[in-house]
């Protein structure tokens, strides 16, 4: 058993979504605790490292991040920014430590079974994959189908913006390069990416936008419009930095962004109360 393994099943016994990450999105994830961990097994951790992983928390906004080194005897050490972020030893991970995080709320609903099936699902769901697949014979597993289409067009980044120039703009300014699709890209905004024929140049012009960027006005957001964004947003897509920049101005009271371990689930109180 590799150490990732083995760090993974002491977890898994309190955290039981844990599963590996995305490359490039850290070590390990759990959905239903919008839990990060970073797993390192370098003999001496460098500041690098650390730096790295702050910033990865920053761009995939975790609701809790969490840095374990197995081999060097870093300090422990808690932060509240960019998210509630741990700094441990793989020695850490006391059954005292792992009880906390299981008491963790679980901010999201967990991710459905490809093997669960509903008897009501749409018998058209087949057209919408490849010929190349096996036509499915009986309805349930039409049904498996459907779920597993659905679940990829949520985690596509790229599919919450339109094809009009005005969503390429959103686009750039708002994807980071972890989650970039060059392809898909330039299949739905064929005119603007004519500009970027290859990777390394549209991954420029967009980190271009991050470092250039003036200064943002003073938010001026109403207590109203705030509440129509809770209401009218998805949970998944609602941001620390989105509500601080446009609805800055309102009380903490409203907005819940002196919320570190709790923002998510008073934001989904909040919704549902709306």
């Amino acid at each position: 058993m590799s150490t990732l393994e083995a760090i993974q099943s002491k977890i898994s016994k309190y955290v039981n979504d844990l599963k590996p990450a995305a490359k490039g999105e850290m070590s390990l994830y759990s959905h239903t605790k919008e839990l990060r961990i970073q797993v390192s097994i370098a003999q001496t951790v460098q500041k690098a490292s650390l730096t790295k992983f702050v910033q990865q928390a920053e761009e995939l906004k975790p609701s809790v991040a969490m840095f374990v080194s197995c081999v060097d005897d870093i300090p422990f050490n808690v932060q509240s920014t960019p998210c509630l972020t741990f700094f441990v030893n793989s020695k850490d991970l006391s059954k005292r430590f792992l009880e906390y995080l299981k008491s963790l709320p679980d901010i999201n609903e967990p991710e459905e079974d490809e093997n669960e099936y509903s008897e009501s699902d749409n018998e058209n769901d087949e057209n919408e994959y490849s010929d190349s697949e096996e036509k499915p014979k009986k309805k349930s597993k039409k049904s498996v189908k459907s779920i597993k289409s659905t679940k990829t067009t949520k985690t596509s980044f790229i599919e919450a913006y339109d094809s009009t120039p005005e969503g390429f703009d959103k686009y750039c300014h708002e994807v980071v390069k972890s989650k970039i699709e060059f392809k898909k890209a330039q299949e739905k905004w064929s005119k603007q990416m004519k500009s970027y024929p290859k990777v390394a140049d549209f991954i420029e012009y967009v980190n271009s936008l991050k470092t250039n960027k003036t200064d943002k006005p003073e938010p001026k957001g109403t207590v109203e419009e705030f509440h129509k964004f809770i209401k009218d947003t998805p949970i998944s897509k609602i941001t620390k930095s989105y509500i601080k920049d446009n609805f800055g101005n309102l009380d903490d009271s409203i907005t819940f962004l002196n919320e570190t371990k709790d923002f998510k689930k008073k934001i989904s109180e909040l919704k549902k109360s709306l």
